[in-house]
């Protein structure tokens, strides 16, 4: 019987894959599309395919090793160096179990993705992968495409470009959703720490943040957790990252935790006052500028509604004690609009949109 429910998860993997995609995807084991899970210690880790097979898998073992010493919260030197040398490997005593599976994917100009997984028992157990198989953002699938608090901490989704490579998308995939939770949460994320970090395809890393507490700046570390990922049709990640090291308390304009906000589609939503709607799709700039694109064409079209028909690329946008001013020289006379962010959203798609109402 156990035989028979083996075959069955396999055909059913096959037939998930290809009614959706593209091209061809060889079967795709569940912990593919969950990386990491906090509760059941484990992390996958992934190779570069332009490289011979062997020292393929070898690279994604040693990167799915250092994924689970991220969350143990161990330090792996000596246990990577074992592996290396063909030994077993143990962790505190407890043997640590790998698998490792080729994936081809006519997706990618390079079509092969190695990936191996790394923890102490086998994963049995998982939530998104059937929604990652067939993922639909209009109907919110997986869930966490539309709620961030899917798993109830600190999260964010990170979408990528399309690119030629796994590899690449991934790397792409963590910076962008890496720099929604700094927004998110208020932390200082600084731009050499994020690329000292996010070098190779982990699922699990250690990033070092800054914070302000009674005006002198401290350094802590936090956990970031690839919680789960999908490639859609056309070959762009959208990867659920995680961290269970980020206070919940958040800046009044990120405040909304699940689907999207009234104001996009009823800007009196709110009640007497209307909220002016900008929106930003993918900026080279990465996510702040996103933000900031959204933000200067909501007050653009404020400064319109008060009778300021200016030229959107010579205005100035600058913020002031929580309002932001959109400042324009019309007939030698400098002028001015002030507004409020009530509210930025991130699209299951990767658009940004911003809310602003009229600040006195």
């Amino acid at each position: 019987m156990e035989r028979l429910w083996v075959m069955f998860l396999i055909v059913g993997l096959i037939s998930g894959c290809s009614s959706h995609k593209r091209g061809a995807v060889e079967a795709v084991p569940p912990w593919f599309f969950e990386p990491a899970d906090l509760r059941n210690k484990g992390g996958v880790g992934f190779s570069n395919p332009a490289i011979k097979e062997e020292k393929a898998y070898l690279i994604a073992k040693e990167r799915a090793m250092k994924s689970l010493c991220n969350i143990t919260d161990e330090d792996c030197t000596e246990e990577i160096k074992e592996l290396k040398q063909g030994k077993d490997v143990y962790l505190r005593g407890r043997k640590v179990k790998f698998l490792t599976k080729k994936i081809v994917d006519d997706r990618f100009v390079s079509k092969e993705i190695y990936a191996a997984y790394a923890g102490f028992k086998k994963p049995l157990s998982f939530k998104y992968y059937k929604d990652c198989l067939s993922p639909d953002l209009s109907k919110c699938k997986p869930e966490w495409v539309c709620d961030y608090f899917a798993e109830g901490v600190a999260g964010a989704v990170g979408i990528s470009n399309i690119a030629p490579n796994f590899f690449d998308e991934y790397i792409t995939a963590l910076k962008d959703g890496v720099e929604k939770l700094s927004l998110m949460y208020g932390v200082d994320i600084s731009g050499f720490e994020i690329r000292k970090t996010f070098k190779e395809p982990l699922s699990t890393f250690k990033l070092k943040v800054r914070e302000i507490h009674l005006g002198k700046v401290k350094s802590r570390s936090i956990r970031i957790v690839v919680r789960s990922l999908f490639v859609d049709r056309n070959g762009k990640l959208f990867m659920y990252l995680i961290s269970p090291d980020l206070k919940t308390n958040r800046p009044d304009m990120f405040k909304n935790k699940k689907l999207k906000p009234c104001w996009i589609d009823d800007p009196f939503c709110l009640g007497g006052e209307y909220v002016y709607v900008g929106v930003c799709g993918n900026h080279i700039g990465g996510v702040k500028e996103q933000v900031n694109t959204a933000i200067k064409r909501a007050l653009f079209q404020l400064a319109k509604d008060e009778g300021l028909l200016v030229d959107y690329e010579r205005i100035s946008v600058k913020i002031d004690k929580n309002k932001w001013i959109l400042k324009v020289l019309k007939e030698g006379v400098k002028q001015e609009v002030k507004g409020r962010v009530i509210g930025i959203y991130f699209s299951p798609s990767g658009k940004v949109f911003a809310g602003v109402v009229k600040a006195d």
